[in-house]
């Protein structure tokens, strides 16, 4: 099996951003060899650059190592196009081995 993402970015106030760049989170080692599925809820801030911000976790996988390597490999992974605004969005992220 392999690492899957899913969810729909649901942005507030109407900010939405198009999305320009997206790798696949690759999971932490513990998920993949033991086969599991994870999901974790985020909130998130997307700067006029592109970049993501600040994250917050509004529902944690259970374990917080696990939500820390998502949201990093997520900050590098997702880039927005640029804009004159700051855009909030929250996306559930599901990893699936």
């Amino acid at each position: 099996n392999k690492s899957n993402e899913s969810g729909t970015i649901k942005w507030k106030d109407g900010t939405s951003r198009k999305l320009i760049s997206k790798e696949k989170i690759e999971a932490p080692e513990e998920i993949s060899e033991k086969g599991l599925k994870v999901n974790l809820t985020i909130k998130f801030t997307v700067n006029n650059n592109g970049f993501i911000e600040r994250v917050i976790i509004i529902e944690s996988s259970g374990n917080i190592l696990w939500d820390n390597y998502i949201i990093e490999q997520f900050k590098k992974k997702y880039i927005f196009e640029q804009s004159n605004f700051t855009s909030t969005g929250i996306l559930e992220i599901t990893i699936n081995y």
